[in-house]
């Protein structure tokens, strides 16, 4: 277990919004949370705060990352950001969970909701032998913000690197624009994975799920398409 005082912690997904309802998140102890707080509900803009002990060695470990984030090279907070920040924190932290109004119960319903539609698309998709939520290690569904999936045994290998770390599969059979994982792998060898000998870093996705529930509802139509019949086209 690593020591408190060299623990900082990433709060963007260890949130209420992307656990399951019969799951109480542990309280991990870290010298400090970082939270992208725009992440928590959208993946194009981040921007957050940190929230440290009160303590010279937090401060100073804090100051190693903030150094650096913080520098004109990096461009400058501007204060109407900040000001806006400020609101979106105050909206989010207005009434607690355990209030269904709440915002954070309102996202995690949400969540739930994209979460059923791409299970239930992807349990066609393993149905046809094509591609299947990586259960190896994501065994909890409606766990977390991104679903990790791969290509099964008769297309392991298949997957082109088609640019932009995009997804072979997804993008150019199903029409969404997912990662495949191939930079998540930082040396390792995805045939020694357990999954299959032939499989590669291009067989792997990572399919997030910040945005409406329709366009989820969209993208579970299309694969159940294209899985429940192999000459179909997405229209």
């Amino acid at each position: 277990v690593t020591p408190q005082d060299k623990c900082l912690c990433d709060g963007v997904y260890y949130f209420p919004a992307f656990a399951p309802s019969d799951h109480t998140l542990g309280d991990v102890k870290c010298y400090g949370w970082a939270m992208a707080n725009t992440k928590i509900y959208s993946a194009r803009m981040r921007a957050g705060i940190m929230f440290l002990l009160d303590t010279p060695e937090a401060t100073t470990a804090a100051s190693g990352v903030f150094g650096t984030i913080l520098s004109i090279a990096n461009g400058l907070y501007s204060h109407m950001q900040l000001e806006g920040q400020i609101q979106v924190m105050n909206t989010i932290m207005e009434k607690p969970f355990s209030d269904p109004t709440s915002w954070i119960h309102a996202l995690r319903t949400l969540q739930h909701d994209k979460w059923g539609l791409m299970v239930d698309a992807f349990a066609t998709c393993e149905a046809a032998g094509i591609v299947k939520i990586n259960w190896e290690v994501h065994d909890t569904p409606y766990f977390g913000a991104y679903i990790l999936s791969h290509m099964m045994p008769e297309f392991h290998g298949l997957s082109e690197n088609i640019g932009r770390s995009s997804s072979d599969f997804f993008k150019t059979v199903v029409g969404y624009d997912h990662f495949n994982y191939n930079w998540g792998w930082r040396g390792e060898e995805p045939s020694e994975y357990g999954v299959g000998p032939n499989i590669t870093k291009l067989d792997f996705h990572r399919t997030h799920l910040f945005r409406a529930v329709d366009v989820y509802a969209e993208e579970a139509r299309r694969m159940k398409l294209v899985c429940s019949d192999r000459d179909a086209r997405v229209t």
